[in-house]
């Protein structure tokens, strides 16, 4: 990537030498293989500089974790007071790390790469049409060569479609894209190969962060094969889930039959637990013993919900795909369990 980032100081040195710009190299752990690269616009507020400073002092050779070393604790890492928490774009990204992997709210920078479309900026601002097309070619390449190095299974650009057009639509980045469903994402498709899954959201400042790392989630994890998968399975679901801002409730059309009582499943997608919750829910108590033997036939925690006197359990989406304890390993053993 040395060569690209020499070509755009060499630019900037010919036609506008004495301007302040900013500097960005994308951060993560050297070496890291399939986890999550998350794209921005550009930096704003990042490493200050001008072109009378000295190359190899701006360059850095071995990328480095966005983290401090306390596993992945991302917070930790930025200093001068920048709070992430307060922050729609990396809320946003956290939300969307814990759906993909077993992390939490300190550590989901394990499993991320961060970078940006452009990689010089102007000071506490995105770079304007001419300072785009100055370094555009070697953008492209460098972002190719950043996919190449870490070989992320999953790319989410936080820029919208008219930001990302250029580098999507070039040939160097052999993006295919596909149709999808859910309305946040602008576009999605495989990108350089098909083992790297690619979606593009708007910035989340002042939308619904929540509604867009849901749909971004259940696209990464492929949430619709799952769903025709546990369809298959249970004989239909009532209608496709849509992972909304709010908690949502999809009915098992054909629900098992246990002492001769239909028993009304149901699954519900929860994008603040990030998680699916499969459940007995019924205002008749006499399904509160149906709770208990599934606990102790299927050896999972049934939990206990006063307020419908039914039960539930949880599968994290992170957990959703896994054969042996995903979701539809789980309503598999719901079915054969009667």
């Amino acid at each position: 990537m040395r060569n690209e980032y020499e070509k755009i100081y060499a630019k900037l040195k010919e036609q506008a030498p004495h301007r302040n710009y900013e500097w960005f190299q994308p951060y993560g752990k050297p070496g890291m293989k399939n986890g999550l690269m998350v794209v921005g616009r550009a930096v704003n507020g990042w490493k200050s500089f001008t072109v009378n400073d000295e190359f190899d002092k701006l360059y850095r050779e071995t990328p480095e974790p966005l983290e401090d070393g306390n596993e992945g604790d991302v917070a930790s890492y930025f200093s001068g007071g920048y709070n992430i928490n307060s922050s729609a774009f990396w809320r946003t990204v956290r939300n969307v790390a814990k759906g993909l992997y077993p992390c939490n709210d300190s550590n989901f920078g394990k499993n991320m790469v961060y970078s940006n479309l452009y990689k010089i900026a102007l000071p506490g601002a995105n770079p304007n049409y001419a300072l785009q097309r100055l370094q555009l070619p070697e953008c492209i390449n460098i972002l190719k060569k950043e996919i190449l190095y870490w070989e992320p299974s999953a790319v989410l650009f936080f820029t919208d479609w008219n930001w990302a057009e250029p580098f999507l639509t070039s040939p160097e980045l052999n993006f295919v894209s596909e149709e999808n469903s859910f309305e946040e994402l602008k576009a999605c498709g495989t990108l350089l190969t098909e083992k790297c899954r690619a979606a593009v959201i708007p910035h989340p400042q002042g939308k619904k962060e929540r509604l867009l790392a849901g749909q971004a989630i259940a696209f990464f994890q492929n949430f619709d094969n799952l769903y025709k998968e546990i369809t298959v399975i249970s004989g239909g679901l009532e209608r496709k889930w849509q992972f909304n801002d709010r908690s949502e409730e999809i009915y098992f059309a054909k629900s098992p039959v246990w002492n001769n009582d239909t028993i009304p499943l149901l699954i519900q997608t929860d994008l603040n637990l990030l998680c699916f919750r499969v459940g007995i829910w019924s205002r008749d108590k006499k399904f509160i013993p149906l709770s208990q033997y599934l606990s102790q036939k299927l050896n999972l925690d049934f939990k206990c919900n006063s307020a419908w006197c039914g039960g539930y359990t949880e599968i994290k989406f992170c957990n959703a795909n896994d054969p042996d304890i995903g979701l539809a390993n789980l309503v598999r053993n719901i079915y054969n369990a009667f």
